[in-house]
């Protein structure tokens, strides 16, 4: 299947001179009250990935297709070259049908028969995370390739956790070996320390079982704003680098689908209401407000680890003065929940229109609407995915391609509309 033919039908080309911006002044009207747009811009996955090569050219970028699986997302994360992880094998499928090369798709979570069956039926790596699925491959599927995960971190805070990992990993490669299967990778998860001992590593492990790892991801997933470079985070990553490769040959991976689709969306809602509360000691002064959301907001920027300070799409000269406001977003299982707490904002008016960004396209059972995706692409990016679609060879032609030295850096939204 042709991956361009599959997104151009998908999606909406426009011209390089078009910024986020103007995109919002286009649609924010068309807002329903009983839901939001999510805007999403594939040139920034396009940069993100470039800045990736630029920055860690020997490490892999994995996405995770669950819950971040738009077909638009997917697509270009194919052309790119990136890895999967996939959960189910209906997303394997459709990694499968849209081209994707089943080399550097790695199934977790097979707990069930059917799929390992289908894993063994499309030779597809698996990741393993305890002696239950170890044992469940070895029936099933034991000529698999597996790539074990710690649960534990190696990180030494405390200093004893260093210890308790160690044990876990002894116990997974011992039962491996017991089982004679075929171990083949590794996976951190925890924070990237250069605290570690390489001496305690995974791939020292491993050789005591005479296993001989071939893949490694690095840490659990990274987490960036959309503005942030990459920069701010590979700066600790050289740091640690030297003692993770003990292996020179061994692929190196980090899950990197939030910072792909932070990157690319942004969430536009509006104010369906709000409620002032005046202060006791002078009745004419506003004490603070509360604003209520549409009902199919949720937006994913209020995880905990990213600011969630919206972006007011209106002249602030046009606003009220600033009070002490929190904004609320209704949810299906919790009520109403702050997204925004006791901050600084001007006095807003209902259906005046809010930007969030850093969200995302993670699907989640807590809305009571999913929002309407609009999604775009610059003609300049477009262009650059056919070229590299046509490449014999897109990895390498991406570490030499020009753009990547002329890659502009993602900007942060702001109203800049008089």
């Amino acid at each position: 299947m042709d991956i361009l033919n599959v997104l151009r039908c998908r999606l909406e080309i426009v011209d390089d001179n078009v910024p986020l911006s103007e995109l919002i002044e286009q649609v924010g009207h068309e807002i329903p009250r009983e839901n939001s747009l999510l805007l999403i811009e594939l040139d920034n996955v396009i940069k993100r990935h470039l800045e990736w090569v630029r920055c860690m050219p020997k490490v892999r970028p994995i996405y995770t297709v669950h819950p971040y699986e738009d077909i638009r997302i997917l697509g270009i994360a194919v052309l790119l070259g990136c890895g999967f992880v996939c959960t189910t094998k209906w997303d394997a499928l459709k990694l499968l049908e849209i081209g994707a090369d089943p080399r550097w798709i790695f199934l977790r979570d097979v707990n069930n028969l059917s799929l390992l069956s289908f894993a063994r039926r499309q030779r597809i790596k698996i990741i393993c995370t305890s002696v239950d699925e170890l044992r469940m491959v070895q029936e099933h599927f034991p000529e698999a390739r597996i790539i074990l995960q710690f649960s534990k971190t190696i990180v030494p805070e405390p200093k004893d956790l260093l210890t308790c990992c160690d044990l876990q990993s002894r116990q997974l490669l011992r039962i491996s070996k017991e089982l004679n299967l075929k171990v083949v990778g590794g996976q951190y998860l925890g924070k990237a320390s250069k605290n570690i001992n390489p001496n305690e590593d995974i791939f020292n492990l491993a050789t005591e079982f005479n296993y001989h790892l071939r893949y490694l991801f690095l840490s659990n997933k990274i987490k960036l704003k959309k503005h942030n470079p990459l920069t701010s985070w590979t700066k600790t990553f050289d740091e640690i680098l030297p003692e993770y490769c003990v292996d020179q040959d061994a692929a190196l991976m980090v899950e990197t689908d939030q910072i792909y689709c932070t990157a690319a969306c942004t969430e536009l809602t509006s104010v369906a209401g709000k409620r002032l509360f005046w202060d006791q000691k002078q009745p004419s002064r506003i004490d603070r407000i509360n604003y209520y959301l549409n009902g199919g907001s949720a937006p994913s920027s209020t995880r905990e680890d990213f600011d969630c300070q919206p972006v007011i799409w209106k002249n602030l000269l046009q606003c009220g003065s600033y009070n002490t406001s929190s904004i609320f977003v209704p949810t299906l299982k919790n009520g109403n929940i702050s997204v925004v707490k006791d901050q600084p904002l001007p006095e807003l008016s209902e259906q005046d229109i809010l930007a969030f960004e850093n969200s995302s396209t993670a699907s989640s059972d807590n809305r009571f609407q999913h929002p309407i995706r609009l999604v775009y692409i610059r003609k300049s990016s477009w262009l650059f995915l056919q070229t590299v679609s046509k490449a014999r060879n897109p990895e390498r032609f991406m570490t030499l391609v020009s753009h990547i030295r002329k890659c502009n850096q993602i900007k942060k939204l702001q109203y800049d509309l008089i």
